[in-house]
């Protein structure tokens, strides 16, 4: 594998609370859609496997994610398939590759730092960033290429709201990917705030 690996990632927000001034924190359950795409050869191993060994699978190069600006963090059992692999094989994007796709949903708390000289009519940047890594020392693996699904930063349909002293601008959100981390950025306002 010569060229960079390619991972598709999207953290979409099911519910912001907790938002603290105070403690410089703010909580978050996200659910986070990770896929990285796969080689004709990997994806022909795949095939060949027996359906109960399905459950076992593994991507040669899957990229994992860790988060990196939190103070507390839990993640639940990635959603599985119905031979119980944590992975499922489809087409993402639509370019005629097949990727491993892993969906799970994690509930933490992000640590940021505030500019308070505002308030109550202040509005904040909350940033959550997430570090990634492959379980290999190949130096292909070294390379790494980040797509956003779906734009990458995105709002449930069933979003639960903040409550307390500030509320969600959903049209201000921002996917960014920097050395190896990604940074999504969502804004807050003050409840004052026009």
């Amino acid at each position: 594998m010569k060229d960079p690996l390619e991972v598709g990632l999207q953290y979409k927000v099911m519910a912001l609370s907790d938002i603290s001034n105070a403690n410089q924190t703010f909580c978050m359950t996200i659910m986070e859609d990770n896929a990285c795409w796969l080689t004709r050869e990997e994806f022909d191993d795949f095939v060949q496997l027996p359906r109960n060994q399905r459950r076992d699978y593994r991507p040669r190069y899957f990229i994992h994610t860790y988060v990196y600006n939190s103070v507390d963090h839990e993640w639940h059992e990635p959603n599985r398939t119905l031979e119980g692999c944590p992975f499922h094989i489809r087409a993402i994007f639509g370019d005629g590759r097949c990727w491993a796709f892993q969906q799970r949903l994690g509930k933490m708390t992000f640590n940021q730092p505030f500019q308070l000289q505002g308030f109550p009519f202040d509005v904040q940047d909350l940033t959550c960033m997430f570090g990634m890594f492959v379980y290999t020392n190949s130096l292909c693996a070294q390379k790494v290429r980040v797509r956003p699904i779906y734009g990458g930063a995105t709002f449930a349909l069933k979003f639960v709201e903040p409550k307390g002293e500030y509320r969600v601008s959903r049209e201000h959100r921002k996917f960014e990917e920097k050395n190896g981390y990604v940074l999504c950025t969502f804004k807050v306002r003050g409840r004052l705030c026009p």
